[in-house]
C-alpha cells in the first residue's frame, strides 16, 4: 500500500493496474491487508510529521470494504511455519501468514520476489 499512496507515479500506476485486473477477473474479489501493513504504512509519515498522509492511511484502513487481518495467535503460529519453510524474515512471514489465514483463493500482491519462496502463496508480482 505504501507504493500505492507514496510511490512514484509509475509504480502507483502498476499497483492500480494489477488491482484493476484482479477485480476484472473476479468481480467478488476483496482487498485484505494485515495490521502489520497498517503499522508499516504509518511509520515514515509519523517520523516526518506528515499527519496529512497518516490521515490518508487511517481513512484507507478504516474503509468498511477492506478486511484488516489481525496478528492473532493463529497468524503468528502460521507465520512460524512459513518462516521455517520459506526462510522469509519475521515481518514477511507474518504478512504471508495473514494472507494464508484468509483461506483459498487468496492472492498475495507484492513487488518482492522473496515471497515466491513460500509455496502456499499465490503471489502476484507488481
Amino acid at each position: 500500500m505504501i507504493y500505492r499512496f507514496e510511490g512514484e507515479a509509475s509504480i502507483a500506476a502498476r499497483v492500480d493496474a494489477t488491482l484493476s485486473k484482479l477485480r476484472r477477473d473476479d468481480r467478488d474479489a476483496q482487498i485484505a491487508v494485515s495490521d502489520l501493513s497498517r503499522l508499516e504504512c504509518r511509520v515514515q509519515p509519523l517520523r516526518e510529521g506528515r499527519y496529512d498522509l497518516i490521515l490518508v492511511y487511517d481513512r484507507f484502513f478504516a474503509a468498511t470494504s477492506l478486511t484488516v487481518v489481525p496478528l492473532s495467535r493463529t497468524v503468528v503460529d502460521l507465520a512460524t511455519v512459513v518462516r521455517v519453510r520459506s526462510g522469509l524474515r519475521t515481518a514477511g512471514a507474518l504478512q504471508a501468514a495473514c494472507c494464508l489465514s484468509l483461506g483459498q483463493p487468496a492472492r498475495f500482491i507484492t513487488s518482492d520476489r522473496a515471497f515466491q519462496r513460500e509455496p502456499a502463496l499465490d503471489v502476484v508480482l507488481v
